[in-house]
């Protein structure tokens, strides 16, 4: 050092400063407050004015249709399936019936009283109308970690605005009722074997989180699964007896499961109430089918590789069918040293995802998964496993 010559100064804070990453943004208060006005007002509309005047539609034109020819049916002693379905990718306009699930969910729909069709439609609706309020404080619950009114209006006003979800209310439609089983699952490990079990029950991709959470803690896992797979089998044998239960379940497998495993081209829904005749395409932004694996199948349908109209190739089948089950293998084996309710959500969606049918209602099954990686990140850390 010169003799005179001071050397310079550093400002240790600054030099700190610089070397710390800056701030993630946050949403700013302004935005919250919007966000929560916008809720209430969400609120008094839903009840109000949407409540109601689905409350006060007669029409046939929504999913609910096939859950009460199902009902029928079962009252009548028939088929569930009956006329079969042609082997081929799901279409929408092949014809009524259009009850396309195993017989545990025919059985829980034998449960209600014998209705007209309007007043049926409307107890699925309120129905479906409870099932989207659970949904809601369940995704409120896994945002901020409890449950309160305040995140559950929040998160309702969110959910209604998801891909999808205003259709399903409008037509009555199951995942209405299995959207809040798969969110508490997820935010809950309790009751997580037995609402997984319920979920697979009627969507085949709700086993793939059962495995996950099964492989982690084997004890939990089976006795509440085995719960509520005792009380859905019970219930099932109870309203269909026996033999017919395990008719209907054969039917489903050989004639139902391999039309849904060539996924769906169609690119809309279609007036399914009605007669052939009067059936028309509904509109919709979305694709019918939002199947990741699916894509390429629907582009080489477009280019005229694929005949859309007849049973898929064999190895277009195995492609399907090897991608609905590797996904969620994956997810299960790199996902093992997250935390398990994180795990649960991230195999959910993956089999959700890369299903052979991804319809977009379907994408809400990928929301926990979304809201708690979105918490991590919100925290600045990796969640550790439990």
């Amino acid at each position: 050092m010169l003799h005179g010559v001071e050397p310079p100064l550093v400002n240790e804070a600054a030099v700190g400063a610089e070397e710390r990453p800056p701030p993630r943004r946050r949403p700013g208060p302004s935005f919250v407050r919007a966000f929560r006005v916008y809720s209430r007002i969400f609120i008094g509309m839903f009840f109000l004015l949407f409540v109601p005047l689905q409350l006060a539609r007669t029409d046939r034109e929504r999913d609910a249709i096939a859950y009460y020819g199902a009902q029928l049916r079962v009252e009548q002693g028939e088929s569930l399936y009956t006329p079969y379905p042609p082997n081929r990718a799901h279409d929408p306009k092949d014809g009524y019936p259009f009850y396309l699930y195993p017989p545990p969910f025919a059985a829980a729909l034998s449960l209600l009283p014998a209705l007209e069709w309007a007043w049926f439609a409307r107890v699925m609706f309120i129905a479906c109308v409870a099932g989207f309020w659970a949904f809601a404080a369940g995704i409120g619950r896994l945002a901020t970690g409890r449950i309160s009114w305040d995140a559950t209006m929040i998160a309702g006003a969110a959910v209604f605005l998801w891909p999808g979800m205003n259709a399903a209310l409008q037509s009555a439609n199951v995942d209405l009722l299995l959207l809040p089983a798969a969110a508490w699952a997820v935010a809950a490990a309790r009751p997580r074997g037995a609402l997984l079990a319920a979920v697979a029950a009627v969507k085949t991709f709700g086993f793939w989180p059962l495995v996950g959470w099964t492989l982690r803690r084997p004890r939990t896992a089976l006795a509440s699964a085995a719960i509520g797979t005792m009380l859905l089998a019970g219930a099932t044998v109870a309203a269909l007896g026996p033999a017919r239960t395990a008719r209907s379940s054969l039917e489903w497998a050989e004639h139902v499961a391999p039309v849904l495993g060539q996924g769906q081209f169609e690119s809309g829904a279609v007036s399914v109430g009605l007669p052939e005749a009067e059936r028309r395409p509904s509109f919709s932004i979305l694709p019918g089918n939002l199947s990741i694996p699916f894509a390429p199948v629907a582009l080489a349908a477009r280019v005229g590789w694929i005949d859309p109209s007849a049973t898929l190739p064999r190895p277009v089948r195995v492609y399907l069918l090897l991608c609905a089950t590797l996904a969620p293998v994956l997810a299960i084996v790199l996902t093992r040293r997250l935390d398990a309710d994180l795990q649960t959500a991230i195999v959910l969606a993956a089999a959700v995802l890369f299903g052979p049918l991804t319809r977009p209602v379907y994408l809400a099954y990928a929301l926990p998964a979304a809201v708690l990686a979105w918490r991590s990140w919100r925290a600045g850390r990796p969640r550790p496993a439990t």
